[in-house]
């Protein structure tokens, strides 16, 4: 019979390790080509989306280096570069977080008003003689 602390620590190797890189690794290969992707266009929806792949893939890195890496390399949990990294990550961690989430409302909003209201934007941002031109 295993003993709970071998059981734990395959446990932290494999799913906050292993599982937990794989998976930010491809989503930093998504979130880096998502921002080649929307970077091209202009509009206000592709800014959007590019910011908020920049903000994920801060969140994404900033996990990785401070709960994924840690767990397969033991020995740099310990070490003096790991314990003057974390209290920088940590922060930039949570304001990624934090913008990700206030970016996907504010997304939410910028479809409602394009799809729900799509003059809005024509009466209230440019003056009458322009939209008559």
């Amino acid at each position: 019979m295993m003993s709970s602390s071998y059981t734990l620590s395959v446990f932290r190797l494999v799913i906050e390790g292993l599982a937990l890189v794989l998976v930010g690794i491809l989503g930093i290969v998504g979130n880096l080509g998502l921002i080649i992707w929307f970077i091209k266009k202009k509009n206000n929806f592709h800014q959007l989306m590019s910011v908020l792949a920049f903000c994920d893939l801060l969140y994404i890195i900033s996990s990785m280096v401070i709960f994924g890496i840690p767990n397969i390399f033991t020995s740099l949990g310990s070490s003096s570069l790991y314990k003057h990294l974390v209290p920088i990550l940590l922060p930039l961690a949570q304001c990624g977080l934090t913008a990700s989430i206030y970016l996907t409302l504010a997304i939410a909003v910028e479809r409602y008003t394009t799809v729900c209201h799509p003059f809005f934007k024509v009466r209230r941002g440019t003056p009458q003689c322009f939209i008559l031109s």
